[in-house]
């Protein structure tokens, strides 16, 4: 089946054609009944209750499947633009092969991976969401995470002007530490401290403690390190 790349401002769940659907899992059933009817034993048919009550059931399931598809189109399009932690799939290379054939690129493995929700594909009536160019399984969502605000971050860092603070300098884990002199953000929203004439990302900051002049905990040192910043999150 083609795969219909869907956009923000599509509301595919709101566009369903119930009709239409309908009239497709009717023929389907249709086709089973024929199938029942077909194959059953001509000496010892299957009574009209029963095999109406099968009818009703195979409808239950349909419906019910119907209704779980819908519900992920409507939560695929929520989770446009939020970040979110995903699973990769432990797929063979066959079952991979068989998806990029489907015009997906799903990511094979089995780590998690956080990213932004880029967009969404319908395969079927399975959803996808693209996350970091690769495509994931709406159900491989694991976490929704909060972006943090950039306005709750700048109040927070202006809080800390005349505090002593430690920070990571790069990834091998290599700190720093001064005095919060400045409080500076830029056009994207990014929070920065100037840190003894240094340039800080916020981000970077590691912990907090009250300079020396003002630490009243009595055991001599500086006050650094003694309070860590808790999660935005």
């Amino acid at each position: 089946m083609p795969i219909s790349a869907l956009g923000a401002m599509d509301n595919p769940a709101a566009r369903l054609d119930n009709n239409s659907m309908s009239a497709f899992r009717d023929a389907d059933f249709l086709a089973i009944m024929m199938a029942e009817l077909s194959n059953q034993d001509p000496f010892e048919p299957m009574e009209t209750s029963k095999l109406v009550e099968n009818m009703q059931k195979l409808q239950e399931l349909a419906n019910t499947r119907h209704e779980s598809f819908r519900n992920d189109l409507r939560w695929a399009q929520e989770l446009l633009g939020q970040t979110v932690t995903v699973n990769q799939a432990g797929l063979s290379e066959e079952e991979a092969r068989n998806l990029r054939d489907r015009g997906l690129n799903p990511d094979v493995g089995f780590d998690f991976v956080s990213g932004r929700v880029e967009s969404y594909r319908v395969v079927g009536e399975q959803a996808w969401i693209h996350v970091n160019g690769k495509d994931y399984k709406i159900d491989n969502v694991q976490r929704i995470n909060p972006d943090r605000s950039s306005d709750h971050n700048l109040e927070i860092a202006n809080n800390l002007l005349g505090f002593f603070v430690t920070f990571s300098e790069d990834m091998q884990g290599d700190r720093g530490g001064g005095l919060v002199t400045d409080v500076q953000w830029n056009e994207a929203g990014e929070v920065f401290l100037t840190v003894d004439n240094r340039f800080v990302d916020y981000n970077a900051i590691t912990s907090i403690g009250l300079p020396s002049n003002l630490s009243s905990d009595g055991d001599g040192d500086d006050g650094s390190g003694d309070y860590t910043p808790p999660d935005d999150d």
